[in-house]
């Protein structure tokens, strides 16, 4: 089933554009893993930012651990490429996810789910930076997604 742009919440949407702004303001030339990260964490109160929050992920700690990862760019203010590689993927992953949990939507907890099954880059490094068990922070995700009621 192809899923479109369309079927992502507002919360999704938003968090896109967050991650945009981490990347121009870091002057990253592409939005990756790390920046969806912090896009999700800065989004106000939707399941994806309460428990990166509850798990103690802070946007000051975590933009910082990614600079300390990736350094800032130095790319001309506003000229986005793009998403890296690892970040298509989990767009990719966030996709699968919600058509497996039969979701009509795909929301931040998609986003979320995709960064940590991709597993691997910016974004699991900088959680990993600020202290956050990535197996275990999955393991809660999912067992927040399968106690909601039924498809959303």
């Amino acid at each position: 089933m192809a899923r479109t742009f369309d079927e992502f919440t507002e919360s999704a949407k938003h968090v896109l554009v967050l991650a945009q702004r981490e990347a121009q303001r870091l002057e990253h030339a592409r939005v990756g893993t790390g920046h969806l990260i912090l896009g999700l964490t800065n989004e106000s109160d939707d399941l994806a930012a309460r428990l990166l929050r509850d798990s103690g992920a802070q946007l000051p700690a975590l933009r910082t651990a990614l600079i300390d990862r990736l350094g800032l760019g130095s790319t001309t203010a506003g000229a986005i490429h793009g998403l890296t590689t690892r970040a298509k993927a989990v767009m990719s992953m966030a996709v699968e996810e919600s058509e497996r949990r039969k979701d009509r939507f795909i929301g931040t907890e998609h986003l979320l789910f995709g960064v940590l099954r991709e597993g691997q880059g910016a974004g699991i490094d900088i959680l990993a930076a600020v202290g956050i068990d990535v197996a275990r922070f999955r393991k809660r995700l999912s067992q927040e997604l399968n106690n909601r009621p039924g498809p959303a």
